[in-house]
């Protein structure tokens, strides 16, 4: 064979060996574009913390669910803007920032309905569309019928249909959204009840300091002490409240009972609760004391002194409390006046439904109703002696 006829042959070898390995790489990298590989929203998986409003719109692009963040953290709007659950705001942003695309579905906008994501303009619409702000590139997503294999998926602006690794349907329920945790305030903070009865003079519980066990009657003079466990679930009902719903607030019923909780750390507050409909709702006011926090602060700061001194250290290691003790009690004042002031943002016009259960806590015992008629009215305490004999 010539030296001609032999480039030849190895001309056209060579170009059909290139040419097989341009057919190769084209089919992978159509069996990648059709098989996913990628995630469904890229833009999302380095930032979540840049998103500030995840809005969710249903069949006719109505508003079914606003969740916003701004410095004080996550609400719903639909709540009225109360706190949200944060954290399975955030589990949500990470199962979607995770999600795959395992396989492309349709590009027809006829076969749209079929898998859940047609635009949700359309009244009849079963997906919803998912729109995350705050993030450089905006996010439009439709999120369709969800199968044992994940969720179907379409980004607004795109034609193309996905399926994608995982349930990625959100509920709609703001409620479900909602920060459940509304209160808790530890038993050994309590120092005062004051419970206001309809009609009956009102009845002021206290003790002298959290390690006192026993609650008195200022009625009685102090001649009457209930212990803690007489009392019912009265010096616990603050600790661990949680709530089911919250909403605009409306007039109490007038057999609602006032109870006024002081902590020895200058919180007061306040909580109507009343059954309405099967349902605990409940009124909340929140003040500050500064006279109480006061002498409570400078007590601990009294300990926290002579333990300095006992433990030997150099002043150099000295906290605040022992090397400038008055700046100590402002800042101390300042952080706790502070926090009945958010307290009191969070209760102002809300009321709040709350499980069935907790009502009871705030039912005042058959002993202390007794003992609290029996000193609300001159001679009252006779006449009720007189008919237990």
């Amino acid at each position: 064979m010539s030296d001609v006829s032999s480039k030849l042959v190895l001309g056209v070898g060579v170009a059909i060996l290139a040419g097989m390995a341009y057919m190769t790489i084209s089919q992978v990298s159509r069996n990648v574009a059709e098989t996913g590989r990628g995630f469904a929203l890229p833009e999302l998986r380095e930032h979540l913390s840049e998103v500030r409003s995840l809005t969710v719109t249903a069949a006719g692009e109505k508003d079914v669910l606003n969740l916003k963040r701004d410095t004080g953290g996550w609400t719903v709007t639909q709540k009225g803007g109360y706190p949200a659950d944060s954290a399975a705001i955030n589990g949500l942003l990470r199962k979607l920032a995770d999600a795959r695309l395992l396989e492309a579905k349709t590009a027809v906008e006829q076969r749209y309905a079929e898998l859940g994501v047609e635009d949700v303009k359309n009244a009849q619409a079963k997906g919803i569309k998912l729109v995350l702000t705050g993030l450089s590139t905006p996010v439009r997503l439709i999120i369709g019928n969800a199968t044992t294999e994940g969720t179907f998926v379409r980004r607004a602006e795109d034609r193309k249909a996905w399926l994608a690794k995982g349930n990625l349907q959100i509920n709609l329920d703001p409620v479900f959204w909602l920060d459940h945790n509304l209160l808790d305030v530890a038993p050994e903070r309590v120092a005062a009840v004051t419970v206001d009865r309809t009609g009956v003079k009102p009845s002021r519980l206290s003790r002298s300091s959290p390690e006192d066990a026993a609650f008195r009657l200022s009625e009685k003079r102090q001649s009457k002490a209930l212990e803690a466990g007489a009392l019912g679930a009265l010096p616990t009902a603050l600790s661990g409240l949680t709530l089911i719903d919250v909403v605009p607030a409306t007039q109490a019923t007038a057999t609602a009972n006032s109870l006024r909780y002081d902590t020895f750390d200058g919180l007061n507050l306040t909580i109507q609760a009343w059954t309405q409909e099967n349902l605990c709702h409940a009124h909340l006011t929140a003040m500050f004391s500064p006279k109480e926090a006061t002498a409570f602060i400078k007590s601990a700061q009294n300990q926290t002194q002579k333990a300095f001194q006992a433990s030997g250290k150099p002043t150099a290691e000295a906290p605040l409390a022992v090397t400038d003790a008055d700046k100590d009690l402002q800042q101390r004042l300042q952080e706790s006046e502070g926090a009945a002031e958010k307290l009191q943002l969070l209760f102002s016009e809300r009321e709040f439904i709350l499980p069935e259960t907790i009502c009871a806590r705030f039912v005042p015992p058959a002993e202390l109703t007794t003992l609290s008629d029996e000193t609300a009215k001159p001679g009252a305490a006779k006449e009720a002696k007189g008919k237990r004999r």
